[in-house]
């Protein structure tokens, strides 16, 4: 009698162990995860972490993913401030890359939009950037290709929320 208790006991046990274990990943997500130092990416589907062998390290969506940049400055031909916040499409084509040499990929587009706008609008007057919203958001897509490339994500949209000039105060008043 004791030892049919015991085996009950330890089956209930491997039962919730495996329950526990299991985890149920969408089609559009991946973890990426370490099993005894060998790193494996786990895709759509069902798959069993075994705790103390298994680190995950990340979980991605693999999707379109959407981030909106802060509103950024930078100095035109003009010798305008111009003030610009931008949004931006984005896929994870390579997950281990992602989690391993990218702290954060949102981070990561923002230093790079920091970067690259202001050079693709810096030699623009004002009206011809109010004018051509279409040639500047290819430019800039091209040049976020060329950089993102070989870490992982790849932009596949950009759209301009906001661009105007920086309005000058001095104290309370406007000039």
């Amino acid at each position: 009698m004791k030892v049919l208790i015991c085996l009950i006991c330890v089956i209930a046990f491997i039962i919730l162990y495996v329950i526990i274990c299991l985890k149920k990943i969408k089609y559009d997500e991946v973890y990426v995860y370490e099993r005894l130092g060998k790193v494996s990416v786990a895709k759509e589907g069902k798959v069993l972490f075994i705790p103390f062998i298994d680190r995950i390290k990340s979980h991605l969506t693999i999707k379109d993913e959407m981030h909106t940049t802060m509103l950024n400055e930078c100095t035109i031909v003009d010798d305008v401030v111009l003030q610009y916040k931008l949004t931006i499409f984005y896929d994870v084509l390579d997950p281990i890359k992602v989690t391993y040499e990218l702290k954060d990929v949102d981070e990561d587009i923002d230093e790079t939009i920091k970067t690259v706008f202001p050079n693709v609008v810096k030699e623009m007057p004002l009206d011809e950037i109010v004018r051509s919203e279409r040639k500047i958001v290819e430019q800039t897509k091209e040049e976020i290709k060329k950089i993102t490339e070989s870490k992982g994500y790849v932009v596949t949209e950009i759209k301009i929320d906001n661009i105007m000039e920086k309005a000058k105060y001095i104290g309370d008043i406007e000039i």
